[in-house]
């Protein structure tokens, strides 16, 4: 070809390779049991810490913060109320992990009713929903403690091989 040559060059793409594509599956993920625990105890991670920024909010007296905390918390312990995969065997977590999020869900409950009544200054009716947050927030920390004690005791630890 020369460079007054104008004509289309015409490309032929190459076959498709039908060759099995080859996947590697996480070791954490074979045992399912495992990945049930793992997921979990992420989900109480988060929820626990969450929790615990609304009760050090609470105690810096910021009233309106604690109410947008507690806004956001009821959104984050509503997407988290659902528990999926649940293997055999594991109806003690699966009950203990729905009274936990009852309890994060009444504290939050409690905590963005008393908020909204500081600031409408109903402190007396305030400090009584905050009180009822407390409880609750105690009564789920049972439930979390029960969930991981029980993952703790019966599934196995899983070491992976970093070779």
């Amino acid at each position: 070809m020369t460079s007054s040559d104008t004509r289309p060059v015409q490309t032929i793409p190459p076959e498709p390779s039908l060759s099995p594509v080859r996947t590697i599956k996480p070791d954490r993920t074979q045992e399912p049991l495992v990945a049930f625990r793992d997921s979990v105890l992420l989900s109480l991670d988060n929820l626990q810490s969450a929790k615990e920024g609304l009760l050090l909010t609470y105690r810096t007296g910021d009233m309106t913060r604690v109410q947008q905390k507690a806004d956001e918390f009821v959104l984050m312990v509503r997407r988290s109320s659902e528990l999926s995969n649940v293997p055999t065997k594991m109806d003690f977590v699966r009950l203990n992990y729905y009274d936990y999020v009852d309890q994060t869900s009444q504290f939050a409950k409690n905590f963005k009713e008393g908020a909204d009544r500081y600031l409408a200054s109903d402190k007396a009716s305030a400090t009584s929903f905050f009180e009822a947050g407390i409880m609750a927030s105690d009564r789920a920390d049972i439930s979390e403690k029960r969930i991981r004690t029980f993952l703790s005791e019966h599934v196995l630890q899983v070491q992976i091989n970093q070779t």
